[in-house]
């Protein structure tokens, strides 16, 4: 093997062997990173001899290039191939670095150690003396790239791999560079699955100790905050006394305040004021949410600057989110936002961004968004927790635990979603979150047992309906009430309360998705496709319901192999089987269609086509013509 990482030589069953110039080593890195496209001379040329005359060049790379002919020759070792216009790596050469960029994600403390082995240090430690300042630059961007590469890929097979090795494998990273506290964060979460909240603090001391010894330096908040998730303190559980899962529940949602960004040092009053009118929009984004109850910013601006767990205590509030404007090492500023649990005084999580004006200005939609994300999402980590440790569920909990198991395919899983659905209406009566649950479970169940009567779905109809007037500006409580209005076959309709719930959340991937479901039913597919590829750049790893709406549209504009395609990316196609077998059929594979068609004739036996115009609604009868003739030409009974 050709070893780039370290001091660079090729490795043989005999030992290292010499005699390549150091040169050659860096053409062969540059082509490792090329993955496998040649590179013409003239380019080679201009990079390892940027400041020479381009004659001098010419011999130059006609000199390397001889001597590694010779090598190559010498030791029957064939690197590179060699033509009259490039250079290429040889098929069958082994080259750590190309290794390491084609190596798959391992799955084994077998792989993990592969991984390991190939990165033995820097990127050709020493052979850059001479180099001209961009091929220093580019030296050094391929090594901070693969560094971030190889250690990006450890940190995912540790966080999957149980057991000594990966805890080895990062401990023996994280002793070459304490300053990386990403290994340390990913050695505590291994830790803590595999050994437990006493080894988790054992690590963490050494962690201290080793920031404290080499840098003069604490932990980061964030490494902080997950040091307190992983090992709660004694009064984090205060709140629900310890008890057999599932034998106490408490009423309530939790409450949240977030205060505006305390400035400790002097700073431009327009800086400030964006700060504060970003905190401001991120409040008024989490009140939007309507899972937990959110102080409204005036009511935070009171409590700002004192200590919050005594000026919140009267109001029951569970969780403070504070923020800070901080400068940067370089000059600038950041955001730091800490979320703290009020009874125990935890720190839960922490982050911090970039507060730059000029981006901020045009990112300040995004960037409020992502913050109150992550509060939610710690919110909502915390309550889980609380209640796998405690048992204790209160109306948000059950919320959450209806959510999680959520399935539109799975009716077993849609009436445990239900359950718990109900339990927290019980607990929080017109908890708008808890009532569009119901609705969804029931529109979903209609939609499995392909029942065409239409009870459940206006059961859920009415749950919306009380849901949008308990709180009209709720966008799932108005989704809801689209959702039933298209199962009633009010395609209008359905429309019409889709467009007022993205007027309440514009950014909403999921409810953009639906929205492009209805516009298939309107026989409308080439707005739909539109809408469902801009509700995958919101969402970028999509549930599968998405791959279906954009397979049904593909469908209805005639793009069979497109449909396909999109349908073949859900990681479970039994709910679609009779559309692949449609689609099949269209394009002429029949017997991926008679597949698909049995697939579809075990899980539904009593199948029938003339049932299946009743149950969907579409504009446009000849749409419903076109699929019922690829269903017949897919052999459905």
């Amino acid at each position: 093997m050709l070893r780039l990482f370290g001091t660079p030589h090729y490795q043989s069953a005999a030992g290292a062997l010499a005699g390549l110039p150091e040169k050659a080593y860096v053409l062969i890195a540059m082509l490792a990173m090329e993955r496998g496209r040649p590179l013409a001379r003239e380019k080679i040329r201009a990079i390892l001899w940027e400041d020479a005359p381009a004659s001098r060049a010419a011999d130059s790379l006609r000199w390397l290039l001889s001597r590694i002919r010779k090598w190559q020759v010498e030791h029957a070792v064939q690197l590179v191939t060699i033509t009259r216009d490039a250079v290429e790596l040889d098929a069958g050469a082994r080259i750590d670095v190309a290794m390491l960029l084609d190596f798959p994600p391992p799955q084994t403390s077998q792989d993990l150690l592969d991984l390991a082995g190939l990165y033995r240090g820097e990127l050709l430690e020493g052979p850059d003396a001479d180099a001209g300042p961009l091929l220093a630059e580019q030296l050094r961007n391929c090594r901070v790239h693969l560094r971030q590469h190889f250690l990006a890929m450890v940190r995912a097979a540790a966080t999957r791999i149980s057991g000594e090795t990966s805890e080895r494998v990062l401990s023996d990273l994280f002793a070459e560079d304490a300053s990386d506290e990403e290994l340390a964060r990913a050695l505590l979460v291994r830790v803590a699955a595999d050994k437990g909240p006493d080894a988790v603090r054992a690590t963490y001391a050494t962690i201290v100790s080793r920031l404290r010894d080499e840098f003069d330096s604490a932990p980061s908040l964030e490494t902080r905050s997950l040091f307190a998730q992983l090992v709660p303190s004694p009064g984090t559980a205060s709140e629900h006394p310890a008890t057999t899962p599932g034998t106490e529940e408490s009423g309530g949602i939790p409450r949240i305040v977030l205060t505006p960004p305390e400035v400790p040092l002097p700073v431009d009053p327009r800086i400030s004021l964006l700060a504060d009118a970003m905190i401001e929009d991120v409040c008024l984004q989490l009140c939007r949410m309507r899972t937990f109850a959110m102080f409204a910013p005036h009511t935070a601006r009171q409590v700002a600057g004192l200590e919050p767990a005594i000026a919140v205590a009267p109001f029951g509030v569970r969780y403070h989110a504070r923020t800070m404007l901080m400068p940067r090492s370089d000059g600038g500023l950041r955001l730091a936002l800490s979320l703290i649990q009020t009874g125990s005084g935890a720190i839960i999580f922490g982050d911090q961004f970039d507060f730059d004006e000029t981006t901020v200005g045009m990112r300040f939609a995004e960037i409020t968004e992502t913050i109150a994300m992550h509060v939610a999402s710690a919110v909502e980590r915390v309550e889980i927790g609380a209640y796998r440790r405690t048992g204790a569920a209160s109306a948000y909990v059950q919320y959450l635990l209806g959510s999680q198991v959520l399935d539109s395919n799975d009716l077993k899983r849609l009436r445990r979603a239900r359950h718990h659905f109900v339990r927290a209406l019980d607990l929080e009566p017109a908890y708008v979150p808890a009532l569009t649950g119901i609705a969804r479970t029931l529109t979903k169940e209609a939609l499995a047992l392909r029942r065409t009567d239409v009870e459940l779905t206006q059961r859920a109809k009415g749950l919306a309906e009380e849901a949008v007037r308990i709180d009209p500006l709720d966008p799932n409580a108005w989704r809801e009430k689209a959702a039933a209005s298209l199962y009633l076959h009010d395609i209008d309709a359905s429309l019409e309360f889709l467009d007022a719930a993205l007027s309440r959340a514009p950014h909403h991937a999921d409810i953009i998705a639906e929205k492009a479901e209805v516009l298939v039913h309107a026989s409308r597919p080439k707005e739909a496709k539109q809408l469902v590829t801009q509700a995958m750049e919101l969402n970028p790893l999509p549930p599968d319901d998405y791959h279906w709406i954009l397979g049904m549209s593909e469908f209805f504009l005639g793009r069979y192999e497109a449909t396909l395609t999109a349908l073949m990316k859900m990681k479970n196609t039994d709910s679609v089987s009779r559309l692949i077998a449609a689609a099949a059929a269209m394009k002429g594979d029949m017997p991926l269609a008679a597949s698909y068609r049995e697939r579809w004739l075990q899980i539904y036996p009593d199948s029938r086509l003339e049932n299946f115009t009743q149950f969907m609604p579409h504009a446009n009868k000849a749409d419903v013509e076109h699929y019922v003739d690829a269903l017949r030409r897919a052999g459905f009974p």
